[in-house]
Protein backbone atom coordinates (compact mmCIF):
# COMPACT_ATOMS: atom_id res chain seq x y z
CA UNK A 1 0.00 0.00 0.00
CA UNK A 2 1.31 3.32 -0.83
CA UNK A 3 2.58 5.97 2.01
CA UNK A 4 -0.18 8.41 2.76
CA UNK A 5 1.29 11.93 2.23
CA UNK A 6 2.26 13.85 5.18
CA UNK A 7 0.35 17.17 3.96
CA UNK A 8 -3.03 15.19 3.44
CA UNK A 9 -2.87 14.07 6.81
CA UNK A 10 -2.36 17.56 8.12
CA UNK A 11 -5.52 18.91 5.98
CA UNK A 12 -7.27 15.73 7.19
CA UNK A 13 -6.72 17.39 11.02
CA UNK A 14 -6.69 20.83 10.58
CA UNK A 15 -8.65 21.61 7.89
CA UNK A 16 -7.28 23.67 4.69
CA UNK A 17 -8.29 26.82 2.66
CA UNK A 18 -7.66 27.58 -0.85
CA UNK A 19 -6.46 31.15 -1.47
CA UNK A 20 -6.40 33.26 -4.81
CA UNK A 21 -4.41 36.70 -5.19
CA UNK A 22 -6.74 39.75 -5.23
CA UNK A 23 -5.40 43.40 -5.68
CA UNK A 24 -2.16 42.14 -4.61
CA UNK A 25 -3.73 40.70 -1.14
CA UNK A 26 -4.40 37.16 -0.41
CA UNK A 27 -8.20 36.34 0.09
CA UNK A 28 -10.12 33.12 1.46
CA UNK A 29 -13.40 32.62 2.05
CA UNK A 30 -12.13 32.24 5.68
CA UNK A 31 -13.59 36.09 5.74
CA UNK A 32 -10.60 38.14 5.89
CA UNK A 33 -10.07 41.67 4.91
CA UNK A 34 -11.27 42.47 1.13
CA UNK A 35 -13.61 39.77 0.73
CA UNK A 36 -15.64 39.59 -2.31
CA UNK A 37 -19.51 40.25 -2.52
CA UNK A 38 -22.07 37.71 -3.85
CA UNK A 39 -21.33 39.07 -7.44
CA UNK A 40 -17.75 38.28 -7.30
CA UNK A 41 -16.60 42.21 -7.01
CA UNK A 42 -13.88 43.38 -4.17
CA UNK A 43 -15.52 45.52 -1.75
CA UNK A 44 -15.49 49.34 -2.92
CA UNK A 45 -12.83 51.24 -0.33
CA UNK A 46 -14.00 55.46 0.25
CA UNK A 47 -11.99 57.77 -0.70
CA UNK A 48 -10.62 58.94 2.67
CA UNK A 49 -10.76 62.74 1.46
CA UNK A 50 -14.58 62.44 2.07
CA UNK A 51 -13.81 61.87 6.19
CA UNK A 52 -13.13 65.71 7.32
CA UNK A 53 -15.42 67.00 4.42
CA UNK A 54 -17.77 70.33 4.85
CA UNK A 55 -20.45 71.94 2.97
CA UNK A 56 -21.38 75.97 3.00
CA UNK A 57 -24.18 77.56 1.09
CA UNK A 58 -22.54 80.32 -1.26
CA UNK A 59 -25.76 82.06 -2.45
CA UNK A 60 -27.88 83.55 -0.94
CA UNK A 61 -26.26 84.71 2.38
CA UNK A 62 -28.10 84.86 5.34
CA UNK A 63 -30.01 88.70 5.18
CA UNK A 64 -30.13 88.70 1.54
CA UNK A 65 -32.99 90.28 -0.54
CA UNK A 66 -34.21 88.37 -3.37
CA UNK A 67 -37.06 90.23 -5.61
CA UNK A 68 -40.01 88.34 -6.22
CA UNK A 69 -40.33 86.53 -9.03
CA UNK A 70 -37.05 87.35 -10.53
CA UNK A 71 -34.21 84.60 -11.06
CA UNK A 72 -31.99 84.15 -7.83
CA UNK A 73 -28.28 82.16 -8.15
CA UNK A 74 -28.24 79.42 -5.74
CA UNK A 75 -24.77 77.96 -4.56
CA UNK A 76 -23.50 75.60 -2.48
CA UNK A 77 -20.34 73.57 -2.12
CA UNK A 78 -18.51 70.58 -0.49
CA UNK A 79 -14.63 71.14 0.53
CA UNK A 80 -11.88 68.90 2.25
CA UNK A 81 -10.24 69.33 5.03
CA UNK A 82 -7.87 72.10 3.43
CA UNK A 83 -10.60 73.78 1.95
CA UNK A 84 -10.23 72.48 -1.35
CA UNK A 85 -13.81 72.00 -3.25
CA UNK A 86 -14.74 69.03 -4.62
CA UNK A 87 -16.79 68.01 -7.46
CA UNK A 88 -20.14 67.13 -5.87
CA UNK A 89 -23.15 67.81 -7.00
CA UNK A 90 -26.06 66.10 -5.11
CA UNK A 91 -27.00 68.53 -3.19
CA UNK A 92 -30.85 69.44 -1.66
CA UNK A 93 -32.58 72.24 -0.67
CA UNK A 94 -35.51 73.25 0.98
CA UNK A 95 -37.28 76.36 2.43
CA UNK A 96 -38.84 76.97 6.15
CA UNK A 97 -41.05 79.34 5.09
CA UNK A 98 -42.34 76.85 1.92
CA UNK A 99 -42.47 73.27 2.31
CA UNK A 100 -43.19 72.84 -0.95
CA UNK A 101 -39.88 74.29 -2.94
CA UNK A 102 -37.20 72.00 -3.13
CA UNK A 103 -34.13 71.94 -5.72
CA UNK A 104 -31.35 69.79 -6.13
CA UNK A 105 -27.80 71.15 -7.36
CA UNK A 106 -25.20 72.64 -6.65
CA UNK A 107 -25.84 75.73 -8.15
CA UNK A 108 -28.64 76.82 -10.11
CA UNK A 109 -30.85 79.61 -10.56
CA UNK A 110 -34.63 79.61 -9.54
CA UNK A 111 -37.30 82.73 -9.20
CA UNK A 112 -40.15 80.32 -7.50
CA UNK A 113 -39.30 81.32 -4.03
CA UNK A 114 -42.57 82.99 -2.26
CA UNK A 115 -42.95 86.01 -0.26
CA UNK A 116 -41.73 85.61 3.28
CA UNK A 117 -38.25 85.64 4.82
CA UNK A 118 -36.78 81.96 4.75
CA UNK A 119 -34.49 79.51 6.37
CA UNK A 120 -33.06 77.69 3.20
CA UNK A 121 -30.70 74.61 4.13
CA UNK A 122 -28.55 72.69 2.04
CA UNK A 123 -27.91 69.03 2.49
CA UNK A 124 -26.31 66.35 1.30
CA UNK A 125 -25.00 62.52 1.99
CA UNK A 126 -21.38 62.25 0.98
CA UNK A 127 -19.83 58.89 -0.52
CA UNK A 128 -18.48 57.80 3.46
CA UNK A 129 -22.25 58.23 4.50
CA UNK A 130 -21.75 61.69 6.29
CA UNK A 131 -24.29 63.76 6.14
CA UNK A 132 -23.41 67.57 5.85
CA UNK A 133 -25.93 70.92 5.88
CA UNK A 134 -25.83 74.36 6.01
CA UNK A 135 -28.74 76.94 6.64
CA UNK A 136 -28.93 80.98 6.12
CA UNK A 137 -31.54 82.70 7.17
CA UNK A 138 -33.58 85.44 6.85
CA UNK A 139 -33.68 85.69 3.21
CA UNK A 140 -36.26 88.15 2.25
CA UNK A 141 -38.07 87.26 -0.38
CA UNK A 142 -40.57 90.22 -2.11
CA UNK A 143 -41.27 92.61 -4.20
CA UNK A 144 -38.75 95.23 -5.92
CA UNK A 145 -41.07 97.85 -4.87
CA UNK A 146 -42.32 97.25 -1.41
CA UNK A 147 -41.23 98.93 1.50
CA UNK A 148 -41.63 101.66 3.78
CA UNK A 149 -41.05 105.14 2.13
CA UNK A 150 -41.12 108.75 3.46
CA UNK A 151 -40.69 112.20 2.04
CA UNK A 152 -42.60 115.31 1.48
CA UNK A 153 -45.93 116.34 0.40
CA UNK A 154 -46.76 119.57 -1.45
CA UNK A 155 -50.42 121.45 -1.38
CA UNK A 156 -51.56 124.19 -2.68
CA UNK A 157 -55.52 125.45 -2.05
CA UNK A 158 -56.55 128.47 -4.29
CA UNK A 159 -59.99 130.10 -3.43
CA UNK A 160 -62.10 132.44 -5.61
CA UNK A 161 -63.62 134.73 -2.84
CA UNK A 162 -65.48 137.49 -4.98
CA UNK A 163 -63.59 137.05 -8.17
CA UNK A 164 -60.47 137.08 -6.36
CA UNK A 165 -58.08 134.02 -6.04
CA UNK A 166 -56.11 133.21 -3.02
CA UNK A 167 -53.32 130.63 -3.11
CA UNK A 168 -52.32 128.88 0.00
CA UNK A 169 -49.36 126.58 0.25
CA UNK A 170 -48.61 123.93 2.77
CA UNK A 171 -45.69 121.04 2.93
CA UNK A 172 -45.21 118.25 5.24
CA UNK A 173 -43.96 114.73 5.95
CA UNK A 174 -45.19 111.87 4.64
CA UNK A 175 -45.21 108.23 4.96
CA UNK A 176 -46.47 105.48 2.29
CA UNK A 177 -46.36 101.60 2.72
CA UNK A 178 -45.95 99.40 -0.43
CA UNK A 179 -46.98 95.65 0.49
CA UNK A 180 -45.00 92.96 0.00
CA UNK A 181 -46.33 91.83 -3.52
CA UNK A 182 -45.50 95.61 -4.53
CA UNK A 183 -49.17 95.60 -5.99
CA UNK A 184 -50.85 97.91 -2.98
CA UNK A 185 -49.64 101.62 -1.46
CA UNK A 186 -51.08 103.84 0.86
CA UNK A 187 -50.17 106.35 3.71
CA UNK A 188 -50.96 109.66 5.64
CA UNK A 189 -49.50 112.84 5.04
CA UNK A 190 -50.18 116.06 6.96
CA UNK A 191 -49.39 119.66 7.01
CA UNK A 192 -51.13 123.25 8.35
CA UNK A 193 -52.08 125.81 6.17
CA UNK A 194 -52.62 129.23 7.34
CA UNK A 195 -55.76 130.53 5.69
CA UNK A 196 -57.34 133.80 6.30
CA UNK A 197 -55.91 133.89 9.59
CA UNK A 198 -56.64 130.75 10.45
CA UNK A 199 -54.08 127.81 10.82
CA UNK A 200 -56.18 124.77 9.68
CA UNK A 201 -54.75 121.12 9.95
CA UNK A 202 -54.83 119.20 6.49
CA UNK A 203 -55.16 115.34 6.01
CA UNK A 204 -54.05 113.21 3.24
CA UNK A 205 -54.25 109.75 3.09
CA UNK A 206 -53.17 108.11 -0.42
CA UNK A 207 -55.16 104.27 -1.65
CA UNK A 208 -53.59 103.40 -4.86
CA UNK A 209 -52.37 100.43 -6.62
CA UNK A 210 -49.37 99.81 -8.78
CA UNK A 211 -48.87 98.25 -12.01
CA UNK A 212 -45.01 97.15 -12.85
CA UNK A 213 -44.81 101.09 -11.74
CA UNK A 214 -47.65 102.90 -13.17
CA UNK A 215 -49.42 104.09 -9.68
CA UNK A 216 -53.03 105.14 -9.55
CA UNK A 217 -55.56 105.97 -6.99
CA UNK A 218 -57.48 108.22 -4.42
CA UNK A 219 -55.84 111.41 -2.09
CA UNK A 220 -58.56 111.84 0.27
CA UNK A 221 -58.36 115.64 1.38
CA UNK A 222 -59.80 116.39 4.54
CA UNK A 223 -59.81 119.85 5.47
CA UNK A 224 -61.96 121.47 8.22
CA UNK A 225 -65.03 122.31 5.69
CA UNK A 226 -64.38 119.77 3.15
CA UNK A 227 -63.40 116.31 2.88
CA UNK A 228 -62.84 115.33 -1.13
CA UNK A 229 -61.03 112.28 -2.65
CA UNK A 230 -59.12 113.48 -5.21
CA UNK A 231 -57.68 111.39 -8.31
CA UNK A 232 -53.98 110.88 -7.62
CA UNK A 233 -51.44 108.85 -10.36
CA UNK A 234 -47.76 108.74 -10.59
CA UNK A 235 -44.60 106.47 -10.75
CA UNK A 236 -43.03 103.80 -8.49
CA UNK A 237 -39.52 102.72 -9.34
CA UNK A 238 -37.67 99.45 -8.31
CA UNK A 239 -34.62 101.85 -6.84
CA UNK A 240 -37.15 103.33 -4.14
CA UNK A 241 -38.32 106.26 -5.99
CA UNK A 242 -42.09 107.48 -5.57
CA UNK A 243 -43.84 110.28 -7.18
CA UNK A 244 -47.68 110.75 -7.03
CA UNK A 245 -49.58 114.19 -8.28
CA UNK A 246 -53.23 115.23 -7.56
CA UNK A 247 -55.02 117.96 -8.44
CA UNK A 248 -59.11 118.78 -8.60
CA UNK A 249 -61.67 121.86 -8.30
CA UNK A 250 -63.86 121.25 -5.32
CA UNK A 251 -67.11 122.47 -4.68
CA UNK A 252 -66.80 124.99 -8.06
CA UNK A 253 -64.67 127.74 -5.76
CA UNK A 254 -61.20 125.74 -4.71
CA UNK A 255 -58.46 124.25 -7.17
CA UNK A 256 -56.52 121.72 -5.19
CA UNK A 257 -53.36 120.48 -6.24
CA UNK A 258 -50.37 118.39 -4.87
CA UNK A 259 -47.52 116.39 -5.18
CA UNK A 260 -45.84 113.23 -2.92
CA UNK A 261 -42.12 112.82 -2.81
CA UNK A 262 -40.85 109.71 -1.00
CA UNK A 263 -37.71 107.50 -1.22
CA UNK A 264 -37.83 103.94 -0.13
CA UNK A 265 -35.94 103.81 3.79
CA UNK A 266 -36.41 100.16 4.43
CA UNK A 267 -37.65 96.93 3.42
CA UNK A 268 -39.91 96.48 6.43
CA UNK A 269 -43.61 96.80 5.62
CA UNK A 270 -46.12 96.36 7.80
CA UNK A 271 -49.14 95.08 4.90
CA UNK A 272 -49.77 91.42 4.67
CA UNK A 273 -48.32 89.99 1.91
CA UNK A 274 -50.69 86.84 1.51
Amino acid sequence: MRPIPLLYLLCLSVGCVSYESIGGIKTGDTGAPGDTDDTGDPDTEVDPIWDEAWLKVIAPESGDFLPLGQDADFEAAVYDAEGNELEWDDIDWSSSEDEDWTAVGASFTDASLPVGKHDLTASTVLPNDDRLAWTVGDVLVQSAYAGTYTGTVYVEITITYDKTAYTVSCAGATTIIVDQQGEFLGGDSTCLVSLMGYDVDLALVLDAENDEGTVAGEMAVDMSWFDVGIAATGELTEEGELDVAFEDEVYGYALIAGTVDATRISRDTELDGD
